[in-house]
């Protein structure tokens, strides 16, 4: 089991902070007995793994915005170790607590568009002003090739690359040149044997600030060069909310659904886009026949993520290059 969560159970430990403070330490035992473990923030994992009686390796990735699709990302480093031939892995997030609001507030990234909540956050706009907080979790099953052939499974979709980097240039800032998000971006398509120009979809972390937009967008630039106006580009926070660590799970599965289901929701709200450009696709949803997509995640640190899926017959022809039966995708 491998699960992303930015902070663990926020609202439970911030009332316990409340009982305890009010009503002293025999309160917060008489409400909270099991306080120890079911507000840490390895707790999710751990009951995911009482739950299947799962006796392999359980872990918590907590990588901020990021930790969803970093989860993921170990959990597929692990089967092609061989550590496991199945992972339960994905993110979770319940943060729309009143120190999560006022801290994410703080620090500039809230939308104050109060009036008009549906219109609030506005991905690539060039009057975006900030998301809004959401809350979700997202899980994914995934197994090595052999295993899954030897129970006659038909995989949904596959991992085929994952990328992993560290942006260091602010606590909460990105690097205004995109390095970070350009060298996930980068290591997810080798780790994938991919070109850029094989990339057909990507659904991009896209929130809404002022300042991450720019910059992702600035990365897709640099990473695909002349490919980048044909890639179509889309973002979901909009419709969900950003859902901090859960939101790299989450739009890792609406990037499976597209690919599957060869629709791509609009990225709401944005009607002047930064770049004119780059494809993003808005107005409507879109039907689209891609085979691969690309899943970006940037979380506070400069901690970057990237995830490459594929649909299995594509995957299939792609080289495997880890030998053993141990390569899951």
């Amino acid at each position: 089991v491998c699960v992303g969560t930015s902070a663990g159970p926020l609202a439970t430990n911030a009332e316990s902070g409340v009982v305890l403070a009010q009503s002293g330490p025999r309160e917060l035992r008489r409400r909270l007995p099991y306080l120890a473990a079911s507000g840490s923030i390895g707790g999710a994992a751990a009951e995911i793994a009482s739950a299947f009686d799962a006796e392999g390796p359980s872990l918590t990735v907590s990588t901020e915005c990021a930790s969803g699709a970093h989860a993921i990302g170990v959990a597929t480093a692990m089967l092609r170790a061989g550590v496991a031939d199945v992972m339960i892995c994905g993110g979770s997030d319940a943060t729309v607590t009143r120190l999560s609001m006022a801290t994410m507030s703080v620090v500039g990234a809230l939308s104050e568009e109060n009036d008009d909540p549906a219109g609030a956050c506005r991905p690539f706009d060039v009057d975006r002003g900030g998301f809004v907080l959401g809350e979700g979790s997202a899980m994914l099953v995934l197994e090595t090739r052999a295993h899954a052939r030897r129970r006659g499974a038909r995989p949904i979709a596959e991992v085929a690359g994952f990328g992993s980097a560290t942006d260091t240039f602010h606590a909460t800032a990105p690097d205004p040149d995109g390095r970070g998000a350009a060298a996930a971006m980068r290591a997810a398509l080798a780790d994938a044997d991919l070109d850029p120009a094989m990339i057909e979809l990507l659904n991009a972390h896209a929130t809404g600030t002022r300042l991450n937009d720019p910059v992702e967008l600035r990365a897709v630039r640099e990473v695909f060069a002349e490919d980048a106006p044909s890639v179509p580009i889309y973002g979901i926070k909009p419709l969900t909310g950003h859902m901090v660590a859960a939101a790299g799970a989450v739009e890792i599965v609406a990037l499976i659904l597209s690919l599957r289901e060869r629709v791509v929701p609009a990225t709401a709200n944005c009607v002047r886009p930064i770049d004119d450009g780059l494809d993003i696709i808005r107005g409507a949803n879109r039907e689209i026949a891609a085979r691969r997509g690309m899943s970006t995640s940037f979380g506070f640190g400069g901690q970057c993520a990237a995830l490459v899926v594929a649909l299995p017959d594509t995957a299939e022809q792609a080289p495997w290059r880890h030998d053993g039966g141990r390569t899951s995708r």
